[in-house]
């Protein structure tokens, strides 16, 4: 039974340490007002911590792009190259950094940016995230005490 709870416990560590895809938007994907209201994206992301390997599925709901832009073009929702893909695909973005960094969306379509089609993450760079030896030994450390309990228990 405690090897099952020691394996258990492993598996759960082992995952907490793996990258996430997130599909931005969730159920409702990158789309433009009237499906959303400004800071529906910001709302979307505060609850969530990014870090690099993560990787953000803009889910086209519509005709959109989506650019990722300086915090000037963010503020301003600036017109950009942007990329675009047919509504009801999805185009990704893996996060590649090396410190924390803050990455800024935006959709250059119509008025959709001022709208509140517009994204800004934070993403905690690699030194943060646990690497798979460090998880190890914080596993193994947590299980000596399992197995001094039942040798002297």
């Amino acid at each position: 039974m405690k090897a099952l709870v020691s394996a258990g416990v492993m598996m759960l560590v082992f995952a907490c340490a793996m990258a996430t895809d997130y599909t931005v938007g969730d159920d409702r994907g990158w789309t433009g007002p009237p499906n959303i209201t400004s800071g529906y994206y910001q709302s979307w992301a505060a609850n969530k911590t990014f870090m690099s390997g993560d990787t953000l599925n803009f889910m086209f709901n519509g005709t959109h792009d989506v650019a990722m832009v300086t915090k000037q073009d963010y503020d301003n929702c600036s017109k950009v190259q942007a990329q675009t893909a047919p509504s009801g695909s999805s185009l990704p973005f893996t996060f590649i950094t090396g410190r924390n960094l803050t990455y800024y969306f935006i959709c250059t379509v119509g008025s959709h940016c001022e709208g509140g089609q517009k994204l800004a993450v934070d993403v905690i760079g690699p030194a943060y995230r646990a690497s798979p030896s460090s998880v190890m030994v914080a596993t193994a450390l947590a299980i000596i005490p399992l197995a001094a309990v039942s040798i002297f228990g």
